[in-house]
């Protein structure tokens, strides 16, 4: 599998309202596309998502692993790309026995900034 595109992954900042809330941090990670299966896609749908977009990305050790209520912007820090909603992290193998993350993307509905700092 090929590593070659870029996905940034932010945290939510707490807010008094949804307007005020913006995207923090920003830590890029390389990863390949894979495609959603008819099970996955069912499974979320039953719990309310819709699953848009499945990434796989090679696991840091040195990193604190990735939750399922972070945001994620597929391309570098900075990028004004679609905001997505980290919907469910699976951690296991790829078939190379290297260490990955597989997350389940939810294309956001709203629109949320970028802090940049």
């Amino acid at each position: 599998m090929i590593y070659d595109r870029i996905l940034t992954v932010y945290d939510l900042t707490d807010g008094d309202s949804p307007l005020s809330r913006r995207l923090i941090g920003g830590r890029s990670y390389y990863y390949a596309e894979q495609e959603v299966f008819a099970s996955r896609y069912y499974a979320a749908r039953q719990s309310g998502d819709r699953i848009s977009v499945l990434v796989e990305i090679l696991q840091d050790p040195q990193i604190t692993r990735i939750k399922s209520d972070l945001y994620a912007v597929l391309g570098p820090v900075g990028c004004n790309g679609n905001v997505y909603r980290i919907a469910q992290s699976q951690y296991g193998r790829n078939d190379d026995g290297l260490p990955v993350t597989r997350l389940s993307l939810v294309l956001m509905e709203g629109k949320y900034d970028i802090l940049k700092s």
